[in-house]
């Protein structure tokens, strides 16, 4: 893979800032969490099957850009749905919510997995890709939600512990830290009785 390549598709700050930025400041209600998961899976759902058909041999920054342009036409018609069932989380999304269209994400699986399988299990794969994003921001906007404002979907709950600053992007920082620390967890456990 020559250096280009790399630049985009190895570089895991381009492949994900963009992704978890919206992730860390928006996601602290479920209703902006549902928000965001229809707009990302959408678009990047139909933007990886259009880019399908670009030929393979054309050139990596080609690509790129046909993938930037397929995404930014897709996400017009996408957000204005978004707008019309949810407004007030899509004001309050704000800029964020076009950083979910247009990311790197797209770039970076497409490059080294998806264009390289054959379309029906491209759409498996792209599909789990997808469902674990979702599941992510679902389990992070719950969290945030609950300890922050003692509501899960707008209904209170009556938790007698309320940590404001959860909802905060240090908090999103946090919440996502250990979520991932979890999951590093059990999968380094899952990794270990395997290997016995």
């Amino acid at each position: 893979m020559d250096s280009n390549n790399r630049t985009f598709a190895d570089n895991v700050m381009l492949s994900v800032l963009m992704t978890i930025s919206p992730l860390i400041v928006c996601a602290d209600t479920l209703r902006k969490a549902l928000v965001m998961i229809y707009v990302f899976s959408a678009v990047t759902f139909l933007t990886v099957a259009a880019a399908s058909f670009v030929p393979k041999n054309t050139s990596c920054s080609l690509r790129t850009f046909i993938y930037a342009l397929t995404s930014s036409v897709i996400y017009i018609p996408v957000k204005m749905s978004a707008d019309a069932l949810w407004h007030e989380s899509v004001e309050a999304i704000g800029i964020y919510l076009p950083l979910l269209a247009v990311n790197f994400f797209v770039v970076n699986q497409s490059e080294s997995i998806f264009l390289h399988l054959k379309k029906n299990k491209m759409i498996t794969v792209l599909l789990a890709h997808l469902t674990a994003f979702d599941a992510v921001v679902i389990v992070t906007a719950v969290i945030r939600e609950f300890l922050a404002y003692d509501t899960v979907n707008s209904l209170v709950t009556d938790f007698p512990v309320n940590i404001s600053g959860i909802s905060q992007p240090f908090g999103g920082f946090i919440c996502l830290g250990l979520l991932s620390g979890i999951y590093r967890r059990i999968r380094g456990g899952n990794t270990d009785v395997s290997d016995k």
